[in-house]
């Protein structure tokens, strides 16, 4: 992207700020903001020395009020809006908030493409409808997906995807891995005695995808989406 000399920054669903701290180490003369829904990971944020601006909102919610900004970024957030349609709805609102020649760099999990994930939607299906609202919340495109949506309303479009190759000591690293992410809304509404069931259904499926290394280790691979775009 040719312009690399940011003064506003946004980190949409910043989190703890383990994204939005790097953007100030190297854009130290920016002004920089950090939006996210829980108040529990701004606090943590906030025990960080630092000049950015947190600030608690529904991110999938338009943040049009916040400002116009040169780069906006947004670290694993845009799965989690749920369908297609609201991703879609949500980028273009970005946009909007895009100075001329801003841009908008989005990184985020694969879900749909990952054993770990159709390991863990058989476990779910065991218990009936019990998990049918998180089907609504987690969801993916695939990259001409995401290409398509972004035309409408950036340019210099470029979009890829990396595989990871994790090396963790167990299968259970794999749930450790995920806890918080992909796996957190299923175990979010199990009681103590349901998650160590559940998890324990889980490690069988696991080992069933991915097998022991030679030296006892697994190889756990994750895919993520990446994209960077300039607004027309």
């Amino acid at each position: 992207m040719p312009n690399l000399n940011y003064q506003k920054i946004l980190d949409i669903g910043c989190g703890s700020g383990m994204s939005t701290f790097p953007l100030e180490n190297t854009y130290p003369n920016a002004e920089i903001m950090g939006v996210d829904m829980s108040s529990e990971m701004l606090e943590k944020a906030k025990e960080h020395e630092s000049k950015i601006q947190w600030v608690q909102r529904d991110c999938s919610k338009p943040l049009d009020d916040l400002g116009k900004f040169d780069l906006i970024f947004s670290n694993a957030f845009l799965h989690w809006l749920g369908s297609l349609d609201n991703q879609e709805k949500f980028l273009n609102n970005v946009s909007n908030m895009l100075n001329p020649n801003g841009v908008l760099a989005v990184q985020l999990p694969n879900r749909n493409n990952m054993k770990v994930n159709v390991c863990i939607d058989e476990v779910a299906s065991e218990y009936g409808t019990k998990f049918a609202d998180i089907k609504k919340v987690l969801n993916n495109g695939d990259i001409n997906n995401y290409y398509n949506m972004l035309l409408k309303s950036y340019d210099n479009v470029q979009i890829w995807q990396t595989n990871y190759g994790h090396i963790l000591n167990s299968h259970e690293d794999i749930i450790k891995f995920v806890g918080s992410t992909g796996l957190k809304p299923y175990l979010s509404i199990l009681n103590d005695t349901q998650k160590l069931e559940f998890n324990s259904k889980l490690i069988q499926k696991l080992k069933e995808c991915y097998p022991t290394c030679n030296d006892g280790k697994v190889i756990f691979t994750f895919k993520r989406i990446f994209f960077i775009v300039q607004k027309i």
